[in-house]
């Protein structure tokens, strides 16, 4: 029986538990979840990395080596559609601050970028699968660069056709996006001489600096009289300083902004799949031209000069001839011509021996052909595959031959591959090591070959061990002594040659 005092007694005689009443529903019950049922597992089976671990406790040769359990067959996955011809759309909203910035064609792409007057750094490239690019002229050091040579863009098909899949679409296949280089930050604050208010009797300097900009004021004589010259001489004829002077009159002297500044435009250049032969310019937010003075000079004159200079080989003469003939031809404005300094520069480096050989390959070549007592196990890379193969050198130093040679046979050797990945050479590194008196890792030799199998591995081995056994001879036999810094103190590792 309840507590009387928690009993309401309705009026139909009944009594009820208040208790009943505060009481929370009962919840309803779970349904217990199926469990997925797993393949039973052999228990003479171990997971892969438990394999391992009980292969090398055990010392089991490989073929003896712990079975893992079979992988489960994945199912093949739904199908997503057609596959990716073009590339992300771009809205381009005007609330967002784009405007359209005209079209030109893909093979005068250069003469737009010369006619603005402003700069802009290239930060994306995206390429449609279903498209080619392809660069007219020598790439030089400009390999994708649109602003330095002409190009097209072709279907990359097997008939070269269009694909039905963009038939009567218009999807952009290419695009680069561009930023503004900040030059246009630089303008009206900033004291130069194009400023009115300079006085005319103030003289100016020649302003050089390391960019080979250089400034030269623009009412000199010899530039009044460039410009006023209308008859145009026979440049096989004129000599150098006189082509010095006509490109320095037909040009915009530079000057190397004072300071770098941010710009937030945006450019973007896009190709779309019907009409591959025009290039698009898309513009987000507005900014003020560059003044002449800051602007740098054209990409293809630059591409041209080093095109010249590079392949056909003209002295910094012929190119200046070359270069006056191209502006008349082209039209290029006169901020973006190079003054005759300018293309001498350009010409210097490219002459320069260390430009010529920016293959790492050629460059290593070089390297072992100067420096024969450091280097060995040196063949030359076969350049009929791609990427070439059959490349091999090795580095040494007696030091690292006076490690290994005093403390491997006690501590060990390994190989230390943590720079197989970090750098920028098609060959992967391979260095080995060993570890000196106080357990600290210390490097004997490096080898960069063209791959890391077994055979390069024991063939890395066969060579230093030739390297070492060498030295321990020549000390053996007096015929060399070798000095190296050890633990601080300089030892001298010598061994007289007895007599009798």
């Amino acid at each position: 029986m309840s507590d009387p005092t928690l009993l309401l007694h309705l009026n139909d005689g009944r009594e009820v538990d208040l208790h009943m009443l505060n009481a929370e529903p009962t919840p309803p019950k779970r349904k217990k979840k199926k469990r997925a049922k797993h393949a039973d597992v052999p228990q003479n089976f171990l997971s892969p990395q438990s394999g391992r671990i009980a292969a090398f406790t055990t010392q089991q040769p490989t073929h003896f080596a712990f079975e893992s359990p079979p992988k489960p067959e994945k199912k093949p996955s739904k199908p997503t559609g057609g596959r990716r011809l073009g590339i992300k759309q771009s809205a381009h909203p005007p609330e967002a601050g784009w405007v359209s910035s005209g079209a030109c064609l893909t093979v005068e792409a250069y003469k737009k970028f010369d006619a603005w007057k402003n700069d802009y750094q290239p930060k994306h490239y995206y390429y449609g699968k279903s498209i080619k690019l392809i660069h007219l002229g020598n790439p030089c050091d400009r390999q994708q660069d649109i602003r330095a040579r002409p190009w097209i863009l072709a279907w990359d098909t097997l008939d070269r056709n269009e694909p039905p899949e963009l038939a009567n679409k218009r999807v952009p296949v290419f695009r680069v996006v561009y930023h503004c280089s900040g030059h246009c930050r630089h303008g009206k604050d900033s004291d130069d001489s194009d400023d009115p208010s300079a006085k005319e009797g103030d003289e100016q300097e020649p302003d050089i600096d390391t960019d080979g900009y250089v400034d030269v004021d623009s009412d000199s004589p010899e530039s009044e009289s460039g410009a006023k010259s209308k008859a145009k001489p026979d440049l096989h004829s004129l000599s150098v300083s006189a082509l010095n002077n006509r490109l320095n009159a037909g040009s915009v002297p530079k000057r190397k902004p004072p300071a770098k500044a941010e710009c937030k435009v945006v450019l973007h250049a896009e190709v779309f799949s019907d009409d591959l032969s025009k290039l698009h310019f898309f513009q987000q937010h507005s900014h003020p031209e560059t003044l002449a003075k800051y602007l740098e000079p054209s990409h293809y004159i630059r591409q041209c000069t080093l095109e010249m200079a590079r392949t056909l080989g003209l002295s910094a003469a012929s190119i200046k001839r070359r270069l006056l003939h191209l502006f008349d031809e082209d039209e290029t404005p006169s901020y973006r011509r190079p003054d005759a300094t300018q293309v001498n520069n350009i010409v210097n480096n490219a002459r320069r021996k260390e430009r010529l050989l920016s293959d790492p390959l050629l460059s290593i070549g070089a390297f072992a052909e100067l420096n024969p007592d450091k280097v060995f196990r040196y063949t030359e890379p076969n350049y009929e595959t791609d990427p070439p193969r059959e490349f091999s050198t090795g580095i040494h130093h007696p030091y690292g031959t006076q490690v290994m040679l005093l403390l491997a046979w006690v501590n060990g050797v390994g190989l230390d591959s943590t720079y197989r990945h970090m750098n920028e050479n098609r060959a992967p590194l391979t260095i080995m090591v060993t570890l000196d008196e106080k357990s600290r890792m210390v490097p004997g030799f490096a080898y960069l070959s063209s791959d890391t199998t077994i055979e390069t591995q024991v063939t890395l081995l066969k060579e230093t061990k030739k390297l070492v056994e060498k030295m321990a001879r020549d000390l053996v036999e007096g015929q060399h002594s070798y000095s190296a810094l050890w633990g601080g103190i300089t030892l001298t590792l010598s061994v007289a040659k007895h007599s009798g």
